[in-house]
């Protein structure tokens, strides 16, 4: 066991847990692994590992001649490292790693007995060139443990300075080497025992391990630029990634009848909770020992019966390696692993009490291929939306990536199918695109499919308008897209939770407020998000609109001046005004319970065109009426009546009228007495017989173009009929 794990279990008997959110397993399994011995040197025997370089480097130790040695497999073939110097007259025990750097430089201890003592002496060795660079034990210390080892050549570890009667460490603390000097880190402030310990070290020189507070708990810690900071838990942290995922352990107190037990806690990023990841069915405590960069974390899990084997923990899902590697027998046993950003695990391997070094690689991915997603289209800010996924190449840790953001996790079925639960804030968007990505080993991303989003829309509110005071008013609306969690908005101050009836109605029940408060107002019906609304639809509170039944007259000719106009109706109010075409409102000058008198403009007939007349009363009297049709015509042109002159007593005699504006329903009067339907030859020209009362008697006459509607006709022209000699 090494020194860190003494001051770890010493210290964990002093430490209380606090509140954790817990993972758990899946029922997912995650990537299969190959697993491949590495060969031993010659001679070799209990060959163990002690880490792996992103390169793929190995390095651990075996006996060689009774002699530990350090080994380092390079493309998978062993080397081993030159020993140690030492001075002959000193019994050299061998040397043995703890990890490897991505330059190919071994963090090692040397075993050196002198006088019946054991001295260790901690090391930096490159593995292309043999060089040792000896790590010098501060505050003249009986042992110090190297633990941590980074790509600066940036060395973390733990001091023992003084121990107690019973052999106990008394005094330890976390030390740095970095260019040749061996430094102490900070205790915490105020601390009740100066005692520290340091277990890992990233690339960006941040240290994780942990320290007492002022109340005597053992403090989980991180160190940065010389700042020690308190993550306030007291769990056992073992390793941290350049991400600043920290990884650590912690016993659980029984709970019940549940019995205590040894769990193994992340702390993300950026976060500040520690997550409970879980245990392989069948086991009891497990042992975090590392997290990559890829956030997967291996370990060590303990059964029931005090088998120990190795675990991997990736994105919830938890498994022995030797699940994971298809090991189906009970004699063969993972154990120590170690695990770089490529995925690759090293580990110790031992079979027919044979230990040997192992490495095991994560099974290529293929390219991922989405074939559909359903439902193809989602209303905006829907909840609780599933998609559904189909293709080919899924894997167990395949994530799911909308409009080409981070991929995230979701969950898998099958290698051709898998589901998605869709968060809200993603339909605020007219389309999401939508695809696979499965991670490193292998893997890569899938081809996109669009599912459009949707936002809602009415089409009608029924019924639109409600009397003032009205008790209980429910207004239905219609349209499309509507979720279970939408709303009704009016004017955009009101909210109201309707009862949703489909996704194309719901129901809602008006606030008094607004019915109590005559008006217009706008509807809308808002989806969950808040992002995603319709266009507004109007309501009116309010009496019945009043209504137009006819006008008189109805249609008049141009230039008409000081005309009254009837218009006769209901939901005539004491306020009624007119309009003309929108335009300013007319005060009638005569109002009655069915019909008021104004007059027309003089604006209006001096232009002709047909104009639409409103009666207008206010909100709360009904607003407006639907329109009807006044019409300023052309007034009709006479300019000639021929043949102007004809003898007394002719029979049927028929007379050409000449002019302008004549119309399908004009009619020509003599005398303005007799009135006489035309014939209509065009606009211009019309024929009329002359009536016998007419054309039987000499005299001078006078004809007349009366076209349809009030005083519209032509200035008079003269014909004359001449007695018979």
């Amino acid at each position: 066991m090494s020194y860190l794990s003494k001051i770890s279990r010493m210290a964990a008997t002093c430490l209380s847990l606090t509140a954790i959110l817990a993972l758990g397993a899946k029922d997912a399994q995650a990537r299969k692994y190959t697993l491949e011995v590495l060969e031993p040197p010659q001679g070799a025997f209990a060959v163990t590992v002690s880490g792996i370089n992103n390169n793929g480097d190995v390095v651990g130790q075996c006996f060689l001649h009774t002699t530990l040695s350090i080994i380092v497999w390079h493309n998978k073939k062993p080397i081993v490292l030159a020993p140690y110097p030492h001075d002959p007259s000193i019994l050299y025990g061998g040397v043995s790693a703890t990890a490897i750097n991505d330059l190919g430089h071994v963090l090692g201890t040397a075993d050196l007995v002198e006088g019946g003592n054991n001295h260790y002496t901690n090391f930096i060795q490159d593995v292309a060139t043999g060089n040792f660079t000896n790590l010098a034990a501060p505050f003249n210390a009986t042992v110090f443990g190297a633990y941590g080892i980074n790509n600066n050549d940036t060395v973390v570890g733990t001091t023992i300075i003084s121990t107690a009667a019973n052999g106990a460490p008394s005094l330890y603390k976390a030390v740095l080497f970095s260019q040749g000097v061996t430094q102490p880190l900070p205790s915490l402030p105020g601390a009740a025992s100066p005692n520290t310990a340091a277990s890992s070290i990233n690339n960006k020189n941040e240290i994780v391990g942990n320290a007492y507070d002022n109340q005597g708990r053992m403090e989980t810690v991180i160190w940065a630029n010389g700042v020690v900071t308190d993550l306030h838990a007291t769990y056992t942290a073992v390793s941290i990634n350049d991400f600043g995922d920290l990884v650590g352990y912690n016993f659980v107190p029984a709970t019940g009848s549940h019995p205590g037990f040894t769990g193994s806690f992340l702390r993300p990023s950026r976060s500040t909770q520690w997550k409970n990841i879980g245990r392989p069915p069948g086991y009891i405590d497990t042992y975090a020992g590392q997290v990559n960069a890829n956030r997967i974390i291996v370990g060590t899990c303990v059964a029931s019966n005090g088998r120990q084997d190795a675990f991997l923990w990736k994105d919830g899902v938890i498994s022995t390696l030797a699940n994971l590697a298809d090991i189906t027998d009970n004699f063969t046993f993972l154990q120590n692993p170690r695990i770089n950003s490529q995925d690759q695990i090293a580990c110790n391997r031992t079979f027919a009490n044979e230990q040997t070094a192992c490495l095991l690689t994560p099974v290529l991915a293929a390219v991922p291929h989405l074939d559909t997603v359903s439902p193809a289209t989602v209303s905006q800010g829907a909840q609780n939306v599933t998609l559904t996924l189909t293709g080919t190449g899924f894997e167990t840790d395949s994530l799911v990536s909308i409009n080409g953001g981070t991929p995230r996790p979701a969950h898998y079925v099958s290698p051709t199918k898998m589901t998605f639960a869709l968060p809200s804030n993603e339909t605020s968007t007219e389309t999401m695109r939508v695809g696979i990505y499965t991670p490193p080993a292998g893997g890569g991303s899938s081809n996109a499919i669009d599912v459009h989003v949707v936002a809602p829309k009415i089409t009608s509110i029924t019924p639109d308008r409600f009397d003032p005071e009205s008790v209980n008013a429910t207004v239905t609306v219609t349209g499309l897209n509507f979720t279970p969690g939408s709303v009704v908005t009016i004017n955009d101050v009101y909210t109201v939770t309707p009862t949703v009836l489909s996704t194309t109605q719901l129901t809602a029940i008006l606030p008094s407020s607004v019915t109590g408060t005559p008006g217009e107002y706008f509807v809308r019906v808002v989806n969950p998000g808040w992002s995603d609304y319709s266009a507004p639809v109007r309501l009116t509170i309010g009496q019945k609109a009043p209504t137009v039944s006819s006008l008189s007259p109805n249609r008049v000719p141009v230039g008409v001046s000081n005309l009254s106009l009837y218009v006769y109706g209901t939901g005539i109010t004491a306020g009624s005004k007119v309009s003309f075409s929108n335009g300013p409102l007319v005060t009638p000058t005569s109002i009655q319970a069915n019909r008021l008198v104004v007059s027309v403009p003089a604006a209006v007939l001096a232009r002709r065109g047909a104009y639409q007349v409103r009666i207008v009363n206010s909100i709360a009297e009904g607003g407006y009426s639907a329109p009807t049709t006044f019409e300023v015509a052309a007034r009709p042109v006479l300019t000639a009546v021929t043949p102007n002159s004809i003898n007394a007593g002719s029979d049927a005699v028929t007379v050409t009228l000449t002019g302008g504006n004549f119309e399908a329903g004009s009619v020509v009067t003599i005398n303005d007495t007799y009135t006489v339907t035309p014939t209509l030859v065009s606009s211009n020209k019309m024929t009329i017989v002359l009536p016998s009362a007419v054309s039987s008697t000499a005299g001078a006459y006078f004809a007349r173009v009366i076209n349809p509607g009030y005083a519209n006709n032509s200035s008079p022209m003269r014909f004359t009929v001449t007695a018979a000699n």
